[in-house]
């Protein structure tokens, strides 16, 4: 015996996703918005708003503004949260990822912000015996002072541990993790709350 088929389709419950229209300086980006409601309680809150008449952020005309965002920082948050293929985030440079950290911090997004860090970790520790962590005064406003100053420690003891073989100091600030899942600053943990 056949099952009835509805009259009109059905949306799969996990596999029919909804694009969301960005404007960023006088670009737009139309992406699916899964990835901002996964990994943001900021947009997933923004996003479970009731609809009003216009459905911001459902077309070309109505795109969601984010104003006061580099459309290259947007752009590289974007390499992260959709990579063109598993190796993309391997290779980028640090100046991406302190792009990645700006954004991950303005917007609470916790696992983006701790593969951030742990990137420019990685970057620290692959330079040369003096890399640099250069930040500008929007950097420094994004992402707040008290990160920006646990990132040039990480910096420091990195550098000390290629010449002396082990770390600075001995205090590292630690944050405890809330979710279940491995923690990929498995090395240097230097977790804050975002700063917003």
């Amino acid at each position: 015996m056949m099952t009835a088929v509805p009259s009109s389709p059905m949306r799969h419950t996990k596999y029919y996703m909804e694009n969301v229209i960005f404007l960023v300086e006088n670009q737009l980006f139309k992406v699916p918005r899964y990835r901002f409601e996964n990994n943001s309680e900021i947009f997933k809150t923004a996003f479970e708003l009731p609809v009003t008449d216009s459905a911001e952020g459902q077309s070309d005309e109505d795109p969601i503004k984010l104003e006061g965002i580099s459309s290259v920082d947007f752009e590289r948050v974007l390499g992260v949260l959709y990579p063109a293929n598993s190796y993309k985030t391997e290779t980028m440079p640090k100046e991406h990822w302190i792009s990645v950290l700006k954004l991950a911090t303005l917007w609470r997004m916790l696992d983006v912000r701790d593969l951030a860090i742990a990137n420019l970790d990685r970057h620290a520790l692959a330079g040369s015996p003096g890399p640099t962590l250069s930040l500008t005064e929007v950097d420094l406003q994004f992402i707040g002072w008290d990160t920006a100053s646990k990132l040039y420690r990480v910096r420091e003891q990195a550098v000390h541990s290629v010449h002396h073989g082990s770390p600075a100091g001995s205090q590292t600030t630690t944050r405890t993790r809330t979710r279940d899942k491995p923690d990929p600053c498995h090395r240097v943990r230097v977790m804050t709350r975002p700063v917003i």
